[in-house]
């Protein structure tokens, strides 16, 4: 029994140590660990068997995919001990079958649709009829179903379409209720039902009042909105019948101010709802789906605003923002200036909000002791971040209205951002800031070129900076200047620019973790100035193209692309100086071509192509003896690539 106990007890902490461990580390112990759990899973012990479980899901949860291999061990006796405890209703049991029925979900979405494929549809049926048995307010297996159903039609995808009918509308009627909690008179009669708690106050004008609240009923309709929101994502267009009604309950909860979590769960769901609209209509032809998500945006725009200039707590901000820039993404095409001026408003609001608490912990921090210093810093850390996040919603707008954005930023917001580039602010303002006019700079394209021979200095004085997202955002900037100026204009800052980014290519730190993607942004723009200065700074460009063949390939999943597309522009082009004196450097470029050919980091559809053409190319003109000699040069590896391409 001692032993027994023991082992509860150490169940409970491998959940606890699951939360904070990566998976690779996790996986080399979870044979031996879930080993264990299925001998205490068989122990008669019902709480020794409801901890077991419970750290089943946590392994299972951290390891993803590798549990697979465990599926055949545990899905079985989890069915079976579901199947055996049916009918059994005391606490003990529903808690137990609770925590069975939650671990089925986890597993599921752990190994994912086709492992599971053959436990769907019995697992479904089970849940089903338990829940259309009744379950009191208070049966632990209510949350269980909901959040297992939500699980499993992760893993199932569109398969899980014909359970939402029976699914939804339950979830529906519960976050629709707004019985968990609200404000009456302080002389109204007081509520006698229970789970019920009062709070009473005042407030100057209005009078005494009184807060009504039921935290098991109000943690339904949390759930219900999580789930809502988790069922819109993962069905895209099979939820299309359910959006106007879960509209209409979850854009009036975006400022629901009884509970963070359902605030949280509402903002999260518009921008689902909206790709719910679009994936119908790709998927049937039918409709309009540019009007349905226009109405849709426009329902959601002013909560979203008042939400985010209303939201006292950053971390919510932070969710909310991130959901309305996403709002923003699925738009057709640009908002109106209206829409624009009020959204500029409100992020002005935001950041000179920021920059007040920012300015009253700097004046605390001087007599703090270590503890605060750590809070302050946290806090600063935090607002950081939620300054990025308005720099995406800036970013959303002005990816769809282009040019027309510069003169609405320019008025209400360029000052504000511009402030966040000198040198006393924080990394996270810095990179705000260049991440902003970066974005406004590409998009306006030549119609900002004041703007980017103001920022060009700018870039160029971070692009060697200590921290790794001001880097990054500081070298790709430098490209998107000479884009935006164009190559006149550019062409008496290149030779410095070069310099200064070829600097920081070769830097002892250019390859570690922290600073690799920065590294290969910087390499982005030395392929994008090169191809711009051609025939303006030859001499430079043709010293640099040689150190750019050197630095292939780059491993960035955003600007890899980009750069393998610029480096077949360069060796297309037979007179380039990038194929060294009587092509020298042919070798080398076919190495280079070899690395990228089965890259993750190229685009199939266009530079491979291309690649396979060059080789052919090059590989007919210089007939068969040139071919030998330059596949004798190249690494064995290399050579079965480049015979691939070719074919």
């Amino acid at each position: 029994r001692t032993h027994v106990r023991l082992a509860a007890h150490g169940a409970l902490c491998l959940v606890d140590y699951c939360r904070g461990c990566e998976a690779e580390d996790l996986a080399k112990y979870a044979e031996t660990l879930l080993g264990s759990l299925a001998r205490l899973l068989g122990s008669p012990a019902r709480h020794a068997q409801t901890n077991a479980l419970s750290a089943v899901s946590a392994i299972a949860s951290t390891i993803g995919d590798d549990f697979k291999k465990f599926y055949g061990a545990f899905m079985p006796g989890i069915s079976k001990l579901l199947a055996d405890s049916k009918n059994a209703d005391t606490p003990e049991c529903l808690k137990l079958r609770a925590k069975a029925i939650e671990c089925v979900g986890v597993i599921a979405a752990a190994v994912g649709k086709e492992t599971f494929q053959t436990q769907f549809k019995p697992t479904m049926q089970f849940l089903l009829e338990l829940q259309l048995k009744g379950l009191d307010s208070d049966d632990p297996q209510q949350n269980a179903i909901l959040e297992a159903c939500a699980r499993i039609c992760q893993c199932m995808g569109s398969d899980f379409a014909p359970y939402v009918k029976i699914i939804l509308p339950p979830l529906l009627r519960a976050a629709e209720k707004n019985d968990g909690a609200f404000i009456q008179d302080a002389d109204d009669e007081e509520t006698q039902q229970d789970g019920f708690e009062t709070v009473e106050f005042s407030l100057r004008g209005i009078g005494d009042r009184r807060l009504v609240i039921n935290t098991s009923l109000l943690q339904e309709k949390s759930t219900a909105c999580h789930m809502l929101y988790q069922y819109a994502s993962e069905l895209k267009g099979a939820f299309f019948p359910y959006v106007t009604a879960t509209a209409k309950i979850m854009v009036p909860l975006i400022n629901y101010r009884y509970s963070e979590d359902v605030r949280v769960a509402a903002v999260q769901t518009i921008p689902a709802l909206l790709q719910c609209l679009k994936s119908r209509a790709q998927q049937t032809g039918k409709g309009n789906a540019s009007q349905n998500v226009c109405e849709l945006f426009n329902f959601a725009i002013v909560p979203y605003l008042q939400a985010i200039k209303l939201e006292g707590d950053v971390s919510n901000l932070i969710s909310i923002l991130h959901a309305y820039s996403d709002a923003i993404d699925e738009l057709p095409g640009q908002m109106d200036a209206k829409q624009i001026a009020e959204t500029h408003q409100v992020l002005a609001f935001v950041l000179t909000e920021s920059n007040r608490r920012r300015q009253e912990r700097l004046k605390e921090i001087k007599s703090a002791d270590d503890d605060l210093r750590d809070e302050i810093e946290q806090d600063n850390e935090l607002e950081d971040e939620m300054i990025g996040y308005v720099g995406s919603v800036i970013k959303s707008i002005c990816v769809l209205s282009k040019s027309n954005y510069l003169k609405l930023f320019h008025d209400s917001l360029y000052q504000l951002l511009w402030d966040y580039l000198n040198p006393k602010c924080s990394d996270g303002q810095h990179t705000a800031a260049l991440i902003a006019f970066c974005e406004i700079i590409e998009n306006a394209g030549g119609a900002a070129r004041e703007y980017a021979q103001k920022f060009l200095p700018i870039c160029v004085c971070y692009s060697s900076n200590a921290n790794h997202n001001a880097r990054q955002a500081a070298v790709y900037g430098v490209g998107v200047c000479a884009l935006a100026m164009g190559p006149d204009a550019f062409s008496r800052y290149a030779k410095g620019c070069l310099e200064n980014l070829v600097k920081t290519i070769n830097r002892d730190d250019a390859r570690t973790d922290d600073f690799s993607e920065a590294t290969d942004n910087a390499i982005s723009s030395v392929g994008k100035i090169c191809k711009s200065q051609c025939k303006h700074n030859s001499n430079i460009v043709n010293q640099v193209l040689p150190m750019f063949l050197s630095w292939m390939p780059v491993r960035c999943e955003e600007e890899g692309p980009n750069v393998h597309s610029l480096l077949l522009d360069f060796v297309e082009d037979s007179s380039c100086a990038i194929h060294g004196k009587n092509n020298e450097n042919l070798p080398k470029i076919f190495a280079a071509l070899a690395e990228i050919s089965e890259s993750e980091f190229i685009d199939q559809d266009n530079t491979q192509p291309r690649l396979k053409s060059f080789v052919r190319n090059v590989a007919t003109s210089i007939g068969t003896q040139g071919q030998n000699r330059l596949l004798q040069s190249l690494s064995e590896e290399h050579r079965a690539k480049i015979r691939a391409l070719a074919c």
